[in-house]
């Protein structure tokens, strides 16, 4: 059930339990991190967090019907189409950077299931991921961290926030 998903603060951090709520062609349990992301993202920067909304609109920029998940390029037009402007890396050093002097953000990162997008509040040098996976749908460590715990490549896509932006 979609209540399931959700912490008492609020952020949706167990995608496993929204096999219930359409996502293009699939569920979001099965390819909606993306949505998840931009929701949790939006949370954390006080900016309207409509759930139907924003998933609503990702869905335009889902691959493959959704079997790939959201495209990033979708979620970079979001964020921005809704005054959200981010900074963005591609490589794990660049990112750790642009993370430490964020607020908050998105990381798109690849694991050896296919790739997986959470949202991260910097919490004063660590960052608190959300929705990271069933077994700990959140977890509070350095990126680079993160990055060597759940990915498989040598490539991310980081979109990091200031508030106020």
């Amino acid at each position: 059930m979609f209540s399931d998903a959700f912490s008492p603060e609020g952020f949706i951090v167990r995608q496993c339990a929204c096999d219930d709520v359409p996502y293009a062609k699939v569920n979001v349990a099965y390819a909606g991190c993306g949505a998840i992301a931009v929701y949790n993202l939006c949370r954390m920067l006080g900016v309207p967090a409509d759930w139907e909304g924003i998933k609503s609109a990702l869905e335009q920029s889902v691959l493959r019907g959704g079997k790939w998940g959201t495209s990033p390029v979708g979620v970079r037009r979001w964020l921005s189409g809704h005054g959200v402007a981010v900074a963005r890396a591609y490589r794990p050093k660049k990112a750790e950077k642009l993370a430490e002097g964020s607020d908050a953000g998105i990381l798109l990162y690849i694991h050896k299931g296919g790739a997986h997008y959470v949202a991260f509040k910097n919490e004063g040098g660590l960052l608190h991921f959300y929705n990271v996976g069933p077994s700990h749908p959140e977890e509070t460590l350095t990126l680079e961290k993160f990055i060597k715990n759940n990915s498989s490549f040598p490539f991310v896509y980081l979109f990091t926030v200031k508030a106020g932006l």
